[in-house]
């Protein structure tokens, strides 16, 4: 009798919408819709398209036919699909006509339920399909994502697409595509014909060398321009044309809330890049809108490509972040901008979070304070390894700290530092001496570019001085250093401390990468 209620009791908790709510939050859709039949009803019926129907290029037309047949309408709401590069001994032709007939047959039975496509492409004659799709079926589309990969052995199977307009997408309100290769005029026909029948579309994100009329495009109040540095960086850079950045810009300028300029290499990360002769450019600089009253988050992370050594607080009246960085770490444009910033004696009193990523003269941190008063985010990228004499350095900790002091409404901080130069002992003595800055912050991230491997335990001095850290980092919501390395046995005697002391182990990342762990 108890078993059965057990049974039951288990059975109500797993029809239970507010615990398979929560429990949808944290563990795999694909895995929660094999529990049981009432799981599988409410995942397939979420109204955000987690779950997405993977289309992958390699299965044969039998297998596909039938899934195709049996799959329900419900999870074709997002759709992700791939056409690869063909293999040697194989015809491109034939790849891109499954990967085209595949996408083709889905959007046409399950047209009215796709709300999300995510299409990446090696070839320009997938082009042709997609848009076809898009002038036929989808009408409910709400996102739409294209990434073009690089194909250096990519012939031309393509046929020309014309420009006739898409019928309205009214859904459509996300539109990101990124491009490893040199836009062509048949890619940025279709997007320019996509952007046309999009009159509600709020977020865009546009591939480098892609400067498209916005001017119907009133509702749009976030904008991305990309960078992907795969080909060689002066090809790339020929792409650029700041007039026609600065005309896309005076369109939409006065309604953008998010502005992003940003580099990506082939795994989409933000990256470094070293150029040769970085002066023989010739970079024009670009014109920023007259007004931008509505910009609260601007992220220049091509700061030596999009050349504005100034920011105008007049223009920028509401800005809450501010993100800068370079892409060559030979560059000067974080420290030029910085430099122009504390000359013309300009403040920020809106900006509430700061990230710099890459900064070369360290005296330029104590200004800081004065330029942006009321920081609560402040983020440091200090890895250049060439300063601006063209030498060798790096920034110390407690240099960092030093600015932090003239933060009074500084939350959280994140560091990423090249190493620590100094024995084991300085640098926790470094920490441990911003106690009170602990008192304040809520969260702390220092991230090491090179690994600090203690090898053997701690010193019964460092140990001490350890545990008084820990103590005073308590404070804190969370605590993240990332690259710092123990033996098992200084692990286990700073674990068993911190249980005894009932802190929650959970708060503290700072070892092996950021998650608690061990060396051997």
């Amino acid at each position: 009798m108890e078993s059965q209620w057990q049974e039951s009791a288990v059975e109500m908790a797993l029809r239970n919408p507010i615990i398979l709510t929560e429990i949808l939050k944290r563990f795999p859709l694909k895995n929660c819709r094999l529990v049981c039949q009432f799981w599988n009803k409410m995942v397939v019926s979420l109204p955000n398209a987690r779950l997405a129907l993977n289309m992958k290029n390699g299965v044969n037309s039998t297998r596909f036919f039938e899934f195709f047949f049996k799959l329900d309408g419900q999870l074709a709401k997002r759709i992700s699909t791939r056409c690869f590069i063909a293999p040697d001994d194989e015809e491109p032709t034939h790849w891109i006509d499954t990967f085209a007939y595949k996408l083709a047959h889905i959007c046409d039975k399950f047209s009215d339920n796709v709300q999300i496509l995510e299409i990446t492409i090696t070839y320009s004659a997938c082009l042709q399909p997609i848009f076809q799709i898009l002038k036929n079926c989808c009408p409910n589309l709400k996102q739409l994502e294209i990434n073009y990969e690089a194909n250096e052995d990519e012939s031309d199977f393509s046929t020309e697409i014309l420009p006739l307009p898409l019928p309205l997408k009214p859904k459509l309100t996300l539109l990101t595509v990124t491009s490893e290769a040199q836009v062509t005029p048949s890619f940025t026909r279709i997007l320019q014909l996509v952007i046309n029948a999009s009159p509600n579309l709020r977020e865009a994100t546009l591939p480098w060398g892609f400067y498209p009329d916005l001017s119907n495009s009133k509702l749009l109040d976030s904008l991305t321009v990309e960078m992907n540095i795969v080909r060689p960086f002066k090809e790339v850079l020929a792409e650029f044309k700041p007039s026609e950045l600065s005309n896309l810009l005076n369109q939409v300028g006065d309604q953008l809330v998010n502005l992003s300029f940003s580099c990506a290499n082939n795994s989409g990360l933000p990256t470094m890049y070293e150029v040769d002769d970085w002066n023989d450019l010739n970079l024009t600089r670009f014109h920023f809108p007259r007004k931008m009253s509505k910009l609260q988050k601007f992220e220049n992370n091509l700061l030596d490509v999009f050349q504005h050594q100034r920011l105008d607080i007049k223009r920028l009246p509401a800005l809450k972040t501010l993100l800068i960085g370079n892409v060559s770490e030979e560059s000067r444009g974080v420290d030029e901008l910085l430099e122009n910033i504390y000359q013309s004696k300009k403040v920020f009193v809106s900006v509430r979070n700061l990230a710099i990523l890459a900064i070369q003269d360290p005296e330029l941190l104590e200004g800081l304070k004065t330029a942006f008063p009321n920081l609560e985010k402040l983020e440091l990228d200090t890895g250049c390894k060439i300063d601006f004499d063209g030498a060798t350095g790096m920034m110390e900790l407690d240099e960092v700290f030093n600015v932090c002091k003239g933060l009074e409404g500084l939350k959280h901080l994140n560091l990423a530092l090249p190493q620590f130069s100094k024995p084991t002992l300085n640098v926790v003595q470094t920490l441990f001496d911003r106690a009170d800055l602990y008192k304040r912050l809520k969260t702390l991230e220092i991230f090491i570019y090179m690994r600090i491997k203690v090898r053997g335990d701690l010193t019964e001095e460092e140990m001490e001085l350890f545990k008084k850290l820990i103590v005073a980092m308590n404070a804190m919501d969370r605590v993240t250093i990332r690259n710092f390395y123990f033996s098992k046995e200084s692990l286990r005697d700073l674990l068993d401390f911190m249980v005894s002391n009932k802190m929650s182990v959970d708060k503290f990342r700072m070892f092996q990468g950021g998650s608690v762990g061990i060396s051997s």
